[in-house]
């Protein structure tokens, strides 16, 4: 029998369930994780939990299933990034923490940006509204510290 995983790396924790071609869910998984503030406006998680809460919640949601996994989906928090380098044996190295989508630290580069690109360019261009916890408000707050 075949089986069909659906992921949702979330804001608290990764969700898992496995389908059957019936489509009944016939396995869950679910790892949470921790969500830093260590300033005022900036979220953060580690970029490693991310993949260990993935991993962990879809070991759990096939673990007493004998399907044969064929499809696997997966979503992901819109607007959270992190910055990463691969080193030589191809590893993701995480070069900061994961700036959740609810991070708002760039309120000056927020403004900087509204100099330059008109709110209506971006969202046209992007199909995201331009906030202070726009990503290339966050790109340019990471560049400056």
């Amino acid at each position: 029998m075949i089986g069909f995983l659906g992921c949702d790396i979330g804001t608290t924790g990764t969700k898992t369930m496995l389908f059957n071609e019936q489509n009944d869910a016939v396995g869950r998984g679910y790892k949470a994780y921790d969500l830093f503030t260590p300033f005022e406006n900036a979220y953060e998680q580690n970029p490693e939990d991310w993949y260990l809460s993935l991993k962990q919640s879809i070991k759990d949601a096939v673990k007493e299933s004998e399907l044969e996994v064929k499809a696997l989906s997966v979503s992901a928090q819109g607007g959270s990034f992190f910055l990463a380098d691969i080193d030589e044996n191809g590893k993701v190295i995480p070069l900061c923490p994961a700036l959740t989508w609810m991070d708002a630290r760039s309120g000056e580069e927020f403004e900087e940006v509204k100099q330059v690109l008109s709110v209506d360019e971006v969202y046209k261009t992007t199909g995201w509204r331009l906030s202070r916890g726009s990503a290339i408000c966050r790109i340019l707050w990471l560049k400056k510290h």
